[in-house]
């Protein structure tokens, strides 16, 4: 492929930025810079993001555009740890007057702005929750300010969730350790059904109907599903680490229930008999 001779031996500045698509896939978007010129150069979707793959990609663009090795000055990048050892082991072993730069934008985003959550990686969510728990006031604070300011449709609505949140808790007042058990429990019985069940209800028998299709030949996938779902399930719920501490601190016990400095046996929700067996 013919490359513009706009950056042809030109001493460019890179940047280059790795995320995720729709589909999970890693993209990688790489511009140079020279002057008052910066342009997208190549978008690639790599089946492994490491230092040596994403070294690869930066040399390969160069000889494609037909900058020698001695001419860029900059990388600039995000703080990501394959980024940093390509540097260093890929990179400035044949340019070694090459200079990298970590974006500010990203650190600033790293510091101090809301971890968004990436459809893709689980664990981001759970890092904007406790994000969002640790910072939950100074959030509200901030929304009700800018209420003051402006009062745009989407500020009132994130206000309404504030509000609701806080009346429900004033009114429920119910305890949480509880209710999260008995929602544990209810999915495990739906779960250890589901790997022997032969009816999964009338709209997916009818959904299979209509394609012309009898349900009963379906119900062996959907019982390997369930079983697959429920090994996850004990995996990551019922050998999670904290059950033995709950059983440590004998939450489900009624007679132990003072560690929690309330007296959750007079919750009609509180279950009738502990969940773990007392010591």
């Amino acid at each position: 492929m013919r490359r513009p001779s706009i950056f042809r031996e030109k001493p460019v500045a890179i940047i280059i930025d790795k995320t995720t698509d729709v589909k999970g896939r890693n993209v990688v978007n790489t511009l140079f810079a020279y002057c008052e010129t910066t342009k997208l150069v190549s978008v690639d979707f790599l089946e492994a993001v490491n230092f040596s793959t994403m070294g690869g990609l930066i040399l390969r663009l160069l000889i494609e555009w037909k900058i020698s090795f001695n001419l860029p000055k900059l990388i600039a990048s995000d703080s990501a740890s394959y980024i940093k050892k390509c540097f260093p082991e890929a990179l400035n072993t044949v340019m070694q007057q090459l200079k990298h730069n970590t974006c500010p934008a990203h650190i600033v985003n790293l510091i101090g702005f809301m971890p968004l959550p990436v459809t893709t990686h689980s664990n981001t969510w759970f890092r904007m929750t406790f994000y969002v728990c640790d910072y939950l006031e100074y959030i509200k604070e901030f929304y009700k300010d800018e209420l003051k300011i402006e009062q745009t449709e989407a500020i009132k609505k994130i206000m309404d969730i504030f509000n609701n949140f806080e009346e429900s808790g004033r009114q429920e007042n119910k305890p949480m350790i509880p209710f999260v058990e008995n929602r544990i429990q209810q999915l495990e019985i739906y779960l250890q059904n589901g790997k022997s069940s032969t009816d999964f209800g009338n709209d997916v028998n009818s959904c299979i109907t209509n394609f012309g299709s009898d349900p009963f030949t379906f119900n062996e996938v959907f019982q390997q599903a369930f079983a697959a779902a429920y090994s996850k399930f004990n995996d990551h719920f019922l050998q999670h680490p904290s059950c033995s501490f709950f059983i440590a601190l004998q939450v489900f016990s009624r007679g132990k229930i003072g560690v929690l400095g309330q007296n959750l046996g007079q919750n009609p929700n509180w279950p009738s008999r502990p969940f773990y067996k007392p010591f």
